[in-house]
């Protein structure tokens, strides 16, 4: 592929015929291209070629005989491109990969051999043949130990051509290979006590001496030291383990300062590398020599040579004499010292050196004893959510807390907007097991709401800050012309916000101003709220169309349309004198402006304002004839005052704008506009400057990119070739060129002169505007409302610029960034918005502060709920409210909410606005102290800065199974934590329940030997709480953010430990019988000691009415033979799997009565419920549908199969469910290889499906086994299924009606045909399911909502031809794909 330079290409020259010597490189290899001398290929760009040429075949597999490779490397340190390459010889057995595997024959070879890159060729060097067939990865080695490292599943191999080569057995199960190795003359050694199994793992080089391996499946780290006997031998491999990380699917090594793993399941790690020494083991330690004595030592120097110069030259590398020991040598240095000190001032000099060369010796000595290791240290943690294993409903806590004995009255709960759902999802494994609960909206509740007055449609909301009590700075008029005055406003607020960082003074809010229609409102903001509107001197009878903090937080500024109005935020605001006002007609005037004219009216303006942007200390006013006119407030000498800066500005960037915002960025202020020319210009003016930095065109066309046309740097030439990593990245080669002479066209018929504004784009264009999303992005975000789109959000990204082309001549400053189109999963498409009788929208709310949550909202309006944007680590977050009817919200310090927010909600069927005071929720409780910005989350409070808002309870055990009762909101937790291997210990004959029962296996027909060094084994405990939301409040606020494991887990109140050593809990279900005390766990376990073993198992019941913590014991058992797999209640049944049985079963008295059963197939794994309908999935055999007839009191009760899977697909079942479309019913079965299989019941049969046989309607490949799978009710008559992978993602199945179905097939055949792949791969045939051949191929019938989801944020010129193949409107195929592709919404009520 072509993109940044990958390597060094070859110049005309070379391409003309003149070949380099035997030119090629370890990696990737250069050879001329086959377009002809000086060409190049089609996919690069004259102006920045790739550096890569044409592929071409080398000739080796028939002369080399390169047949079955299984993995290939180049080495280092020799010349050419000598590649080693590991063969697996015809009719090999495949490795298993586990310790105790039997080898019956050598089937391996390691050939090595050199690539001749000009003649294309290859010439065998030396090979190694006879090797172990579960031979797998090659590494090398770097110079000077040189070689190859290769790996087995038991073993490593150290291969060399000239010097030793041996083989090192890792495990037990590598008893044979001594006798395998006996023919190649390798010498074999054993290292099995180490027990290591390399099946899978991962491995990077640190250093020539040290690799670095983690293995699978509990991702264990350990280093391999290669001990050397001299330069270029080694003598042996030594094995430490510096600790366990998550298990990884690579190793990329950052030098040897860094180590990044990525996860296979769960967040992945950055690693710092530290060096240091470990001591080598006794049986490597160097022979001890004693040092020569001094008589010695003067005896072997030549006559007229001074005392000491041999030693001098003398090596030092060599250890001490033997049986020497430190005390000795330390008594021998003192006695020499001694003897120096009675001397001469020669013998002095001479002991000197002796005493050098013995600590030299000394050094020498130590390092020969040891060897370089690493210690390793966690540095980031990535944000992950880890293999998923269970998920459930989270508990709705509606219930009020415990009352205050000393309040007088108890307090009242805060209630969460409308109804959205928590799921539960237990995650990692070990120290870094969690439980998560997650909501998709952001979690606000609602604490106080009050109609404002009917007849105001007010629509926008500004809080404004008080002043502060002791002014950081001391304020005084500055001098010079307005540039000079404005330049020292702006020093003087970045100075003042940077004092407020360092005294960290978060902002209190003591205002509020809404407005809407004709006329606004200010509120004082305390412990209550109260309008002050006639008390100020603000104007309340005109829209306030922006509103903003001037002078240090000292006054506010009002907009209006008429002028500009300044309100002092003291404490005593209304008492002071106010400030002079400004009308955008007359200019600035005295207390009590806009005077009136003689006839009583105001004297009208040319135009009036329509929009405004505050950001102190400029104001920014946009007028209805679409000029611009910017202002500086200064300090006077009576308060605030107006400087116009507009004829500073580029002429440009005043006139044909259609949108207008300020930005801080930095320490920058940034002028942003959009204007009308070239369907939306994009310009960016630095204000302290007032230079013109940033031009982009065809904003309204949505372009992948925003490049800068100012001063470019050529790298927009080559964004055709982003598609290689964003297919909706690309903008044709032809198009462009189509844009590019139309622009032209169009200049040159309108002889330089830009085009009137057209009413229909400026209504299309509702906001741009410039946000800081996070302090640790790159840039700021650009924010873009467009009609009939989605919410547009820009990503800034550095231009690849040399340092030379940073400026423009004139020694102008570059704006450094471009912009990328982030694409996200909420696709409400933004409406135009009538604003005639509203007034202005406040669309767009940064969130600023210290100690209160970051980021920005974005109200869309349209009905469409707000969007919370968040990022971290500069990666975009972007997370819907759960109310659909907030139409401003502003950012709120105050006593009254903590950091809250203010928010202006429409009713949903007329009525008055509301105002609301919202804050975001705490696991303790408390209000308002989510997750600050730009801090670590804490343990268990909601983290925004995520895939979805998330609190952690860390758990530091592996959560496998959890139940949670909807109705009291109890949870039941079963975790394991890993132990050493014990003999099992269970019930004695005597006291085992079965013990009478001759078929139960106790005794294995052959009894194993031990393993040398004990293995582990999970010990599994259960966690009952009567409240989940309980568990949330004892979370653990403590532990280190970046420690692995994420903080100390909480104590539960109720715990059972007493499970047998080798039980597991393999099902829990919360049940509500009669006569059982409500609600009771039930909870079924397995007991796995093997294939030639009685597999075993128990039922549990536990109930925590009358106990208050601590141990609990079980208020029924039962013994099976079988194992429980499945626990779950129906009715007034409980019913559970033993095996391959299902019963149906009823309390009576004191224990439970059988009232049906059915016989699966093999073992059931799975089970879900729809009235009378029950889905099982089955170990091998699939599903079983299967009904259950209850036709009363002492008539027939029974389960009978409906209808199954076909027999002729096996299929691995981890979890099933259905999902329904109005009186449509889906059945779904997930598998072990992370396909979902979709079928459907129909009681007439054609012949091959249908009636006994289940329909095949498609078979979807997910990308990871999912064993947890919830049903949710997300429309009336419309249940869709959660599906938590292995991997970490959350998905959802949703069913949708055919004629909807028809239009997406079409468009998804049309994008996989008109766009570009990602890296090369169909997205398609990604999705395809790989497995043996059914009875009857699958049906498409799912498609795939992640390459939907790409049409919403194509370009004008790459939808317009798929909307005209497909002769329907963009709009309409919009709307199409906005319902099926956006993310669920956030309202998730429990299936009917």
């Amino acid at each position: 592929g072509a993109g940044p330079r990958c390597g060094p290409s070859l110049g005309s020259e070379a391409m003309g015929g003149k070949a380099p010597e035997r030119a090629g490189a370890a990696g990737v290899a250069t050879a001329p291209t086959v377009a002809g001398a000086g060409a190049l290929l089609c996919h690069e760009d004259p102006g920045c070629p790739s550096g890569l040429g044409a592929p071409f075949p080398v000739g080796a597999r028939s002369p080399l005989r390169l047949h079955h490779i299984q993995d290939l490397a180049f080495l280092h340190g020799h010349r050419g491109a000598p590649t080693a390459v590991c063969r697996g010889l015809p009719g090999a057995r495949p490795a298993m990969g586990g310790p105790g595997e039997i080898r019956q024959q050598r089937s391996c070879e390691v050939l090595v051999f050199s690539l001749d890159l000009v003649e294309r060729s290859a010439r065998l060097l030396w090979a190694w043949r006879g090797m172990p067939q579960d031979l797998f990865q090659l590494v090398p080695l770097p110079p000077p130990v040189g070689g190859v490292l290769a790996l087995c599943s038991n073993a490593v191999l150290y291969l060399q051509e000239h010097g030793r080569s041996f083989c090192q057995r890792l495990n037990s199960g590598t008893s044979g290979l001594g006798e395998e190795l006996a023919g190649t003359g390798m010498e074999v050694r054993s290292e099995t006590k180490l027990e290591i199994v390399l099946a899978g793992c991962s491995v990077a080089v640190l250093s020539p001496t040290t690799l670095l391996f983690s293995v699978r499946p509990t991702g264990r780290l350990y280093l391999a030291h290669f001990v050397l006997e001299s330069r270029e031998v080694v003598a042996d491999i030594v094995w430490t383990s510096p600790g366990t990380a998550p298990c990884a699917s690579g190793i990329c090594a950052l030098g040897e300062d860094f180590l990044f793993l990525p996860a296979a399941a769960g967040g992945s790690v950055l690693l710092r590398v530290e060096a240091a020494r470990k001591k080598l083991p006794p049986g490597l330690q160097p022979p001890a020599k004693r040092r020569r004595s001094k008589e010695a030592s003067e005896a072997s120097e030549a006559p007229g040579e001074t005392p000491g110069a041999a030693s001098s030259v003398r090596p030092c590398a060599t250890g001490g004499g033997a049986g020497a020991t430190p005390a000795a040598d330390e008594a021998e240095t003192r006695a020499e010292a001694s003897e120096v000190a009675v001397s001469g001032p020669r013998e002095a000099r001479a002991g000197e050196a002796r005493a050098s060369l013995v600590r030299c010796h000394e050094a020498s000595a130590a390092a020969s004893r040891s060897i370089r290791s690493y210690s390793l240290a966690v540095v980031e943690d990535a944000l992950a959510f880890g293999a998923i294993r269970c998920l459930a409903r989270w508990c709705d806590d509606d219930a009020a807390p415990e009352a205050d004995i000393a309040a007088e009255e108890p307090p009242v709960p805060a209630k969460p907007i409308q109804s959205s759902a928590r799921l539960a999802l237990c995650t990692g494994t070990g120290p870094r097991g969690a439980l998560l609960v997650c909501q998709r909206a952001v979690p606000l509740e609602l604490l106080t709401e009050f109609d404002l007055p009917e007849g105001s449609p007010m629509r926008s909301v500004w809080a404004l800050p008080c002043a502060d009590e002791e002014p950081l700075l001391a304020d005084a008029p500055a001098s010079g012309g307005p540039l000079e005055r404005a330049a020292a406003a702006a020093a003087a607020v970045t100075a003042a916000s940077a004092a407020r960082r360092v005294a960290a003074r978060a902002p209190t809010h003591g205002f509020a101003l809404i407005s809407g229609g004709s006329r606004s409102m200010a509120l004082r903001v305390t412990e209550e709220i109260e309008e002050i509107s006639r008390a100020t001197l603000l104007d309340v009878d005109a829209a306030t169309l922006g509103a903003g903090e001037v002078l240090c937080r000292r006054f506010g500024a009002q907009v209006t349309p008429h002028g500009i109005r300044f309100m002092d935020l003291g404490a005593e605001c209304i008492a002071r004198t106010a400030p002079k006002a400004f009308a955008f007609a007359l200019g600035e005037g005295e207390v009590g402006f806009p005077p009136k004219d003689g006839r009583g009216a105001l004297p009208a303006p040319p135009t009036a304002a329509c929009g405004a942007s505050v950001c102190d200390p400029y104001v920014a006013v946009r007028f209805e004839d679409f000029s611009l006119r910017l202002f500086a407030v200064v300090s006077g000498e009576d308060g605030p005052r107006l400087e116009e800066l507009t004829e500073h500005l580029p002429p440009v960037a005043t006139s044909a704008v259609l949108a207008a915002s300020l930005c801080c960025n930095r320490g920058t202020w940034l002028l942003t506009t959009v204007s009308a020319e070239c369907r939306g210009m994009l310009r960016v003016v630095e204000l302290s400057a007032m230079h013109e930095v940033f031009r982009s065109e065809r904003l309204l066309d949505v372009p992948p990119v925003l490049r800068n046309h100012i001063g470019g740097d050529g790298s927009c030439a080559l964004d055709h070739l982003r598609a290689i990593s964003d297919p909706c990245a690309p903008l044709p080669r032809a198009v462009e060129t189509a844009l590019l002479r139309e622009r032209a066209r169009e200049e040159r018929a309108e002889g330089g002169k830009r085009p009137a504004c057209d009413e229909g784009v400026s209504e299309d264009l509702l906001c741009a505007e410039f946000v800081e999303v996070d302090a640790d992005d790159l840039g700021p975000t650009l924010v873009l409302l467009l009609a009939g789109r989605p919410v547009l959000l820009y990503r800034a990204f550095h231009s690849q610029r040399s340092p030379a082309a940073q400026t423009l001549p004139g020694a102008r400053p570059i704006f450094p960034y471009h912009f990328a189109l982030a694409e996200h999963g909420l696709l409400g498409l933004v409406e135009r918005v009538a604003t005639k009788g509203f007034g202005p929208l406040g669309l767009v709310s940064p969130l600023r502060g210290l100690g209160g949550p970051g980021g920005v909202v974005v109200v869309p309006q349209s009905g469409l709920p707000a969007l919370w944007l968040a990022a971290r680590r500069n990666e975009l977050f972007v997370h819907p409210l759960p109310d659909t009817r907030l139409c401003s919200l502003s950012q709120l310090h105050a006593p009254c909410c903590g950091a809250g927010f203010f928010a202006l909600a429409v009713p949903d069927a007329g009525g008055p606005v509301a105002a609301q005071v919202l804050a975001l929720p705490t696991a303790g409780g408390a209000l308002g102290a989510a997750t600050p910005a730009g801090g670590p989350a804490a343990a268990g409070d909601f983290d925004l800065r995520g895939p979805v808002p998330t609190a952690r309870i860390p758990l530091q055990r592996t959560p496998h199974v959890l139940a949670i009762d909807p109705g009291s909101g109890a949870l039941g937790l079963a975790l394991s934590e890993s132990v050493l291997e014990a003999e099992a210990v269970g019930p004695s004959l005597e006291e085992d329940p079965l013990g009478e029962d001759a078929s139960i296996v106790r005794e294995p027909p052959v009894l194993a030997e031990a393993p040398p060094v004990p293995r582990t084994q999970p010990r599994f405990e259960l966690w009952i709480e009567d409240r989940a939301s309980d568990l949330l409040l004892r979370r653990a606020r403590g532990g280190a953010a970046m420690a692995l494991g994420g903080g100390a887990a909480p104590e539960p109140r109720f715990r059972f430990a007493s499970f047998d050593g080798d039980e597991q809990v393999l099902s829990l279900a919360w049940l509500s019988l009669p006569g059982l005390p409500s609600p009771s766990l039930a909870v079924g376990t397995g007991v796995n000691v093997g294939e030639d073993l009685t597999c075993r198992g128990r039922l549990l019941l536990f109930s925590t009415q009358g106990r208050e913590s601590g141990a609990i014991p079980a208020v029924y058992q039962r013994s099976l033979k079988w194992p429980v797999t499945v626990v779950r209640q129906w009715g007034d049944y409980l019913v559970h799997a033993e095996g391959f049985k299902l019963f149906f079963e009823r309390w009576e008295g004191a224990n439970f009565a059988k009232v049906a059963f059915f016989d699966s197939s093999m073992c059931v794994t799975a089970m879900s419920s729809i009235k009378n309908f029950l889905l099982l999935g089955d170990l091998r055999k699939g599903l079983d549908f299967v009904q259950w007839r209850d036709e009363g009191e002492g008539q027939t009760r029974g389960l009978r199969r409906l209808s199954r899977s076909p027999p002729s697909s096996p299929v691995t079942v981890l979890a099933c469910d259905f999902v329904v479309c109005g009186k449509s019913l889906g059945l779904v079965a997930l598998d072990h290889t992370g396909v979902l299989h979709l079928y459907q019941y129909s009681p007439h049969s054609d012949g091959r499906e249908g009636d006994q046989l289940l329909r095949s309607c498609a078979a979807f490949s997910v990308g990871s086994p999912c064993r947890a799978a919830l049903r949710v009710q997300t429309e009336p008559g419309l249940q869709s299924l959660l599906l938590a992978s292995g991997t970490g993602s959350l998905a959802c199945l949703r069913p949708i009606d055919d004629q909807v179905y028809r239009t997406v097939a079409t468009l998804l055949g049309m994008l996989a045909t008109r766009l570009p792949f990602r890296g090369g791969l169909n997205p398609r045939a990604f999705r395809q399911h790989e497995g043996p051949m059914a009875l009857v191929s699958s049906r498409k019938n799912i498609e795939d909502a992640a390459l939907l989801r790409l049409f919403a944020f194509l370009s004008s010129p790459l939808q317009a031809p798929i909307a005209e193949r497909m002769r329907m409107p963009s709009a309409a195929i919009a709307k199409a794909a906005v319902f099926c592709a956006s993310s669920a919404g956030p309202l998730l009520d429990p299936p009917a």
